[in-house]
């Protein structure tokens, strides 16, 4: 058996237009902390932009 077989995640089907980027692009950027990403090299600035998005609200609080 190959890799694809094993597979439970079917693969994309082609996207000439551009249609799947666009949509993951508006998803990723209207702020409501839901994300959408395919595959790993789209993670990055999905993280990235987590990253981002906390780092100014993160504090700490000494405790007892």
């Amino acid at each position: 058996m190959t890799v694809e077989q094993l597979s439970l995640v079917p693969p994309r089907p082609p996207d000439p237009g551009g249609a799947r980027r666009r949509l993951q692009a508006a998803e990723n950027g209207d702020g409501d902390y839901y994300f959408c990403a395919a595959t790993g090299s789209e993670l990055g600035p999905i993280v990235a932009s987590v990253v981002d998005t906390v780092t100014g609200s993160i504090r700490f609080v000494q405790l007892p």
